[in-house]
């Protein structure tokens, strides 16, 4: 298939060729739009956290020793932290898919392989979802030894030395005194098996960061990552932004509209970068719909009410009280003070690890 054929509907997809003319001309307009990648401080960041983590799977033990897997020193891990709609998956799979080491990142020879855990996991489902990704799924009715032996078993056969786990707080947020000690088990064995040790990219919400610092071995062998909030600091990053995504779509922004509009996007968004781009995108297809050629407030008005169903009163781009509403409800989030981890190596934050739940074992009468 051309490129010509790219931009206009696609005769063998059923669903994108009932697309009337204009909306296929739109929707490729709007793929353009997604596909420009905002970069910040922050990807350089993880770029060079991950950058050491290459460096590390591919040391040796001490000098003179055989660059041979067993001979390699223990892992690494790089934890990147951040609220719901932050952008760390989105800028993780971009330094992946961006690093020299990973070209061939999704394929099966690829020495880096990512998962996101689902919501609830055990240690166990883990287990059994990097199998898969391994290309030896497993039946859940195998014991939790058995899957784990497995899983590095697979991984020095097929030479994997790095394992992304994305939204990790699904299985640490609801585990018992017995499931974090064999998490952390878990995580130590992989990073100092002493036949093969590999390096981990974990990322997730902030709490993963005390979780995971309590332990003093898993802690002092951490880098960790701390994706902040918005602040004042960014609207103009953020201004420049908005205009280049419009520019991909030829559209325009009115230059009195950012001043007012940017602080009201920010709220909106939680002050999470990952969702201010996701409504900006909104607010583009927005205007693309109403043939306008320039992006104003009442685009993103329309965009939010559109995404979170309320009321003018309740829309941070219409309302004159607008810092005092809780878009928070609307996202069906909490808003959390990023301010409580921020960027360090090998050291723990100050925020308190949660309590971790306990259990009793009740015996049935009869």
């Amino acid at each position: 298939m051309t490129r010509a054929m790219d931009d206009e509907i696609d005769i063998c997809d059923p669903l994108r060729a009932s697309l009337t003319k204009d909306d296929s001309v739109r929707f490729c307009t709007m793929e353009k739009v997604k596909s420009r990648y905002i970069r910040s401080e922050r990807d350089l960041l993880v770029a060079e956290g991950l950058n050491e983590l290459v460096k590390r799977a591919i040391s040796r033990a001490g000098a003179g020793l055989p660059a041979e897997r067993a001979f390699r020193p223990e892992g690494r891990a790089l934890v990147v932290v951040g609220q719901s709609g932050a952008g760390k998956t989105t800028t993780l799979s971009r330094a992946f898919h961006n690093h020299p080491a990973f070209s061939n990142f999704g394929n099966p020879d690829c020495p880096l392989i990512s998962v996101r855990v689902p919501k609830p996991s055990s240690l166990k489902d883990v287990g059994i979802l990097l199998l898969v990704e391994l290309g030896f799924p497993m039946s859940a009715d195998r014991k939790l030894r058995i899957v784990w032996a497995k899983v590095r078993e697979r991984l020095e056969l097929l030479n994997v030395r790095i394992i992304h786990m994305d939204e990790i707080q699904n299985i640490t947020s609801t585990a018992n005194v017995i499931e974090v000690d064999l998490i952390n088990d878990t995580i130590k064995s992989l990073l100092n098996d002493t036949r093969y040790p590999v390096c981990l990219v974990l990322s997730g919400l902030p709490e993963i960061a005390p979780f995971l610092s309590k332990d003093r071995q898993i802690g002092r062998r951490c880098q960790f990552i701390a994706f902040q909030q918005i602040g004042p600091n960014d609207f103009d990053s953020m201004s420049r932004a908005l205009i280049g995504l419009a520019k991909t779509a030829d559209l325009e922004v009115s230059p009195n509209t950012t001043h007012d509009l940017i602080p009201r996007l920010a709220h909106a968004a939680l002050y999470q970068m990952g969702i201010a781009i996701e409504i900006m995108q909104d607010a583009i297809d927005q205007t693309l719909k109403t043939k306008k050629s320039i992006v104003t407030i009442e685009e993103f008005a329309t965009a939010y009410a559109q995404r979170n169903f309320c009321m003018a009163a309740e829309n941070p781009f219409l309302a004159r009280n607008w810092a005092e509403i809780d878009c928070a409800k609307k996202l069906g989030g909490r808003e959390v003070d990023l301010g409580i981890v921020q960027i360090i190596a090998g050291g723990a934050p100050e925020e308190p690890a949660k309590p971790v739940r306990r259990y009793k074992t009740v015996k049935r009468k009869g």
